[in-house]
């Protein structure tokens, strides 16, 4: 399975990520990750001034993450 692209913005993509895949694969201007274990939704700047404020917009808490999870292995 391989990353994709689910949303384009002007500024941004919206990608889904594989589970056993680094999110830094994806793209050098990730704006977070998930791990390497993880499947989900990675937002992902087009430029770096996109991928500055985009940071930003995380550090303060004006972007929200939605976690949620299954556990179908042995823990």
């Amino acid at each position: 399975m391989q990353a994709r692209i689910i949303k384009e913005g002007k500024d941004f993509l919206v990608v889904f990520k594989p589970p056993f895949v680094l999110s830094e694969k994806i793209s050098p201007l990730i704006c977070h990750r998930l791990d390497f274990e993880t499947s989900g939704l990675l937002l992902v700047a087009k430029d770096k001034k996109s991928l500055k404020f985009l940071q930003k917009q995380f550090k303060g808490k004006k972007i929200k993450k939605r976690i949620s999870g299954c556990c179908f292995g042995q823990v």
